[in-house]
């Protein structure tokens, strides 16, 4: 992940320059979710046993929610300012928005109002977890290969997801409200880490 950050470009473009070669060209598009109460997803010959919790986190404000605000925040601050680099930026620093607006601001941007006080001053969650894969792929289930192994990632349209082995072997798949399990979550459930860790690029990790 790191070396996946430091590739991006080592700095921002001035008011009055282009934009870099290798700049997004759009952002990530959402596609259907899978549907069902209780649905199984064949991977090879492992079954993957989806469970739907009991709270809906889908109707509570998630960590996601407020990264896409800061950024669509960035955005009305900065009119000016190409709407597919500011999440460029945002990559490079780790979901910073405070880092985004003071360097876009000492390189002679516009401002059209002050947002200073909504922003954040720190590293976003989705960057500093190492369990979180971002967005989830069939191929990260081969990483569990032991009872507890666990991550968790995202699933179209943003909605995050536990995934971890049980001691009978089994894979489940449920719903969890952010990147970041919860001690007790951990505690209950034995979970660990995984010995290794799937290519992951900074792109994926954001929703």
């Amino acid at each position: 992940l790191q070396q996946g950050i430091t590739s991006l470009r080592n700095s921002y473009p001035q008011a009055n320059s282009e934009l870099p070669d290798n700049a997004p060209k759009s952002l990530p598009t959402s596609e259907a979710a899978p549907t069902g109460f209780l649905s199984y997803v064949s991977h090879q010959n492992q079954k993957v046993l989806n469970i739907k919790g009991q709270e809906c986190y889908e109707a509570a404000l998630r960590p996601c929610d407020f990264l896409l605000f800061e950024y669509r925040l960035l955005l009305t601050t900065f009119p000016q300012f190409p709407e597919n680099m500011m999440k460029f930026l945002l990559l490079k620093e780790r979901g910073n928005s405070m880092r985004v607006h003071k360097s876009l601001t000492s390189r002679g941007w516009p401002k059209r109002l002050s947002a200073e006080s909504s922003l954040t001053d720190s590293t976003n969650e989705h960057f500093t977890t190492d369990y979180y894969w971002g967005k989830l792929e069939d191929s990260y289930y081969d990483y569990l290969q032991g009872t507890g192994t666990f991550f968790t990632a995202m699933e179209p349209p943003r909605k995050y997801c536990l995934c971890y082995k049980t001691p009978k072997g089994d894979i489940i798949k449920r719903d969890t409200k952010s990147p970041v399990v919860e001690k007790a979550v951990m505690e209950l459930l034995s979970l660990k880490a995984t010995k290794t860790q799937p290519p992951i690029s900074p792109e994926s990790l954001v929703p």
